[in-house]
């Protein structure tokens, strides 16, 4: 390791442990050869599986894409490591398998077509209640729900590429804050956010922001 502060862990398909933190380079070890290999990605705050060999890296420095399938051959290089973002990212999810949301700490969010390498940004000049985002997460009803300094914004895809924003207090979490890129959906639907004090189940599933049609 180059740090002893490590902050994430993932394993991957392969049989890879990758592990980072805010201080030292990005690591994947290998248990099985015993190898290891690292990349010059540093202060990382939040890694995801993208597909086999490609995972995302949100870090303090920007959002990267890295293509690990070519082996254990000299990392950083053009051909594997791409960085998406220049800006500091607070967090991502994945809506659908070529879909990137990502958070950032004053910039809004992101909506990044991984495919087609292009992007769709959310922030307060759409409506969204800050563009200080702590975690991204989403529902069943394919909702993004964003966590801020200042409440929840959520985002409903509509039709024909249109988007509705709903802001929301915290409610009965008011008192406590939420931390930043520290949340976990479980498998039946709810969230689970760390605030300062303690850990929060929030269940996403119980508001309905359809629009009602009064009866002619």
């Amino acid at each position: 390791l180059t740090t002893d502060f490590v902050r994430t862990l993932k394993c991957d398909g392969e049989g890879g442990i990758w592990i980072a933190g805010l201080y030292g380079k990005l690591l994947r070890y290998y248990p099985k050869s015993g190898k290891a290999l690292y990349y010059n990605i540093n202060q990382v705050k939040e890694i995801n599986i993208i597909k086999p060999g490609c995972i995302s890296v949100a870090s303090s420095s920007g959002l990267y894409i890295l293509d690990y399938s070519l082996g254990f051959k000299a990392p950083g290089t053009s051909c594997n490591l791409r960085k998406i973002a220049n800006v500091d990212i607070s967090g991502m999810y994945f809506s659908r398998p070529n879909v990137l949301w990502y958070g950032t700490d004053g910039m809004g969010v992101y909506c990044y077509n991984i495919t087609k390498r292009k992007s769709l940004n959310f922030s307060m000049k759409n409506g969204l209640a800050s563009n200080y985002i702590y975690s991204v997460q989403i529902d069943r009803n394919n909702r993004i729900w964003l966590t801020t300094n200042k409440g929840f914004s959520m985002i409903l895809p509509l039709r024909n590429h249109k988007y509705k924003i709903v802001n929301l207090g915290y409610g009965e979490i008011n008192d406590a804050e939420m931390l930043p890129v520290s949340s976990i959906q479980t498998h039946d639907g709810n969230f689970i956010y760390g605030t300062t004090e303690g850990a929060v189940l929030f269940n996403p599933l119980k508001y309905d922001f359809s629009e009602y049609k009064a009866p002619m």
